[in-house]
């Protein structure tokens, strides 16, 4: 997701992009094809996305299964 001026859009409370959940599942589907990752870490390969319930929106994690954190 990115605002007007093609920015990307960024969760207040995780600090963590923002993606559509169409955006999230685009990206985690082509890094498990092709096993690359679009992020600046190269060992970082989103393994799934998740819903936010602070934003609203859908980010990515490296982790397979849901591990809990809390932001407080």
């Amino acid at each position: 997701m990115s605002d007007m001026y093609g920015n990307k859009l960024i969760c207040k409370k995780t600090g963590k992009i923002i993606y559509t959940e169409r955006e999230a599942g685009e990206i985690v589907n082509k890094c498990r094809r092709h096993k690359i990752s679009q992020h600046r870490d190269k060992a970082y390969r989103p393994a799934r996305k998740y819903y936010c319930k602070y934003c609203g929106h859908f980010h990515l994690t490296h982790f397979s299964k849901a591990k809990k954190k809390e932001y407080t």
